[in-house]
């Protein structure tokens, strides 16, 4: 195919070459127009979770995570949240340190993309449509001690010996003593 046979084809083919050659701005692109124009949710939510699956594929995973887990991501503009769902398969026979570290890169990957659209307020992770309390019921139980300590703390009291924050595996820790450190040690 030669381009003078090209350029008496029709103008269509002439607009693919072009469309094809120029570059198209996109959301992952800091400076261009589709990151300062406003998108629907459908348009983010695709971009979203395309990103989503792609660090799931690569994630390497721990024991009991299947190797064929699903991801959907949604944004609310309106509420500014950033909401991913994980479908059966994600969840690790144990809760812990490594589990939480998978979600660092979701949280910051999604956060820097919806974030060129609308500011994100809050994230949310499901599994298989529920809360991770759900299957792991002391990480409520651990959330609860961590905020009443919060709670006390902004109100100028110290944590009592009897509201020590359990941590993972039973380990107690307070303000004046971290989990793992003997008490005559901690000063």
């Amino acid at each position: 195919m030669t381009l003078p046979w090209l350029l008496r084809g029709a103008p269509c083919t002439l607009l693919a070459i072009a469309s094809l050659l120029a570059s198209t701005p996109s959301m992952a692109d800091p400076g261009s127009l589709a990151a300062i124009a406003p998108h629907n949710d459908a348009q983010l939510d695709a971009i979203l979770t395309f990103k989503a699956q792609e660090i799931l594929d690569r994630m390497e995973r721990l024991e009991g995570q299947s190797t064929d887990i699903r991801v959907q991501v949604s944004f609310d503009f309106k509420e500014g949240a950033l909401r991913i769902h994980f479908g059966p398969g994600i969840l690790p026979n144990d809760y812990g340190a490594s589990f939480e570290d998978q979600h660092d890169e979701f949280r910051h990957s999604l956060t820097h993309i919806a974030q060129k659209a609308a500011p994100v307020k809050e994230i949310t992770f499901r599994y298989d449509g529920r809360e991770i309390e759900a299957y792991f019921p002391e990480v409520r139980q651990e959330a609860e001690d961590a905020q009443r300590a919060r709670e006390r703390r902004s109100q100028g009291m110290g944590t009592s010996d009897a509201e020590c924050i359990r941590g993972p595996g039973g380990a107690v820790a307070s303000p004046a003593v971290p989990a793992g450190v003997e008490a005559a040690t901690a000063g």
